[in-house]
């Protein structure tokens, strides 16, 4: 399985949505699995009110480096992979263990 590296820019992304939204910021030790539980919330509520659902969305520009960056501050359109890909990325920035898993069962 191929390890993604996060860059500074989507953890201080994360870090800034969680100091927004007033909840205990990048895990730690210290925090308990309720708190972990409610930054995961938070991101995930945020991520879900960043656009607009729409399968007709565009292609990312050849140009562009991030995907998940680039559904959040560009684009503001997608539909399940856009908003899946960029609440894995965020939550993985944030320091919370989450996997983006595609198909059917």
């Amino acid at each position: 399985m191929k390890t993604q590296v996060l860059d500074a820019n989507q953890i201080d992304i994360a870090a800034a949505i969680l100091k927004n939204g007033g909840v205990v910021g990048i895990p730690t030790e210290t925090i308990n699995a309720g708190q972990v539980w409610r930054n995961a919330n938070y991101i995930v509520d945020w991520v879900s009110h960043r656009g607009t659902y729409d399968l007709n969305t565009p292609r990312m520009p050849a140009d562009a480096d991030d995907f998940a960056l680039w559904f959040l501050e560009e684009s503001k359109t997608g539909y399940c992979t856009h908003y899946a890909t960029a609440a894995v990325v965020l939550l993985r920035a944030a320091g919370i263990p989450a996997q983006y898993v595609t198909g059917y069962m």
